[in-house]
């Protein structure tokens, strides 16, 4: 099991890159892996357009909209087996 804080203190660090996120999930992944497994993985925005800019809540590239929209970025990931 992966935590939120592993995946936050990780997607923050300066040497973040793709081979960091698949270095830190792959062992779970095989773990679980199968002929019939799928992962799903889907990033979101949470707009929040009144709220003040803090951590959490900044402007962010929206490809639905074509724009920059202020929110939460965020992305889940859904591993489904048999």
């Amino acid at each position: 099991m992966i935590s939120h804080d592993q995946v936050s203190r990780i997607s923050t660090a300066d040497d973040w890159n793709r081979q960091t996120g698949v270095d830190m999930v792959k062992p779970s992944v095989r773990s679980m892996q199968g002929e019939d497994g799928v992962i799903t993985i889907d990033d979101s925005i949470v707009e929040k357009p009144y709220t003040d800019e803090n951590e959490l809540i900044c402007w962010h590239y929206d490809h639905a909209q074509a724009g920059m929209v202020k929110g939460i970025n965020f992305i889940t990931a859904l591993h489904t087996s048999g």
